[in-house]
């Protein structure tokens, strides 16, 4: 199984209990994992989640914030990080800001990669 989040709509408590209920590692596959909001930022979600988060930037999307078609930064490498993280039983959330995944790029990375590696996706929701 690979898990997607968008954590808008989402508390970082709420994200580290999804985690932890998965047995996940949340990989933070923004190309550039700032915010303006300091629960967001890549330091703040590192303390909190620990050996649970994993930035993969080769997962981001190079054209985020410049208006281009989605554009992985490196597939391939991604893939390897992911893949090691899968090797050691654990499952994959693939950790992007967008709360619609439809128009996000985690889709594109989570499509991807569940035909690698034979898995089924499941887009998880904020909470109630």
């Amino acid at each position: 199984m690979l898990y997607t989040l968008g954590y808008s709509g989402w508390t970082p408590a709420a994200i580290l209990a999804a985690a932890q209920a998965q047995n996940a590692v949340v990989c933070d596959i923004r190309f550039a994992p700032r915010s303006r909001h300091p629960q967001w930022r890549q330091q703040q979600l590192a303390a909190l989640l620990g050996a649970r988060y994993q930035p993969i930037q080769a997962l981001g999307n190079r054209n985020y914030n410049n208006g281009g078609p989605i554009a992985l930064a490196d597939y391939e490498a991604g893939k390897t990080a992911v893949g090691a993280i899968l090797a050691t039983g654990q499952t994959v959330i693939l950790l992007c800001a967008c709360r619609e995944v439809t128009t996000c790029h985690r889709r594109i990375a989570a499509e991807q990669l569940a035909a690698d590696f034979g898995l089924s996706i499941v887009h998880l929701m904020p909470p109630l």
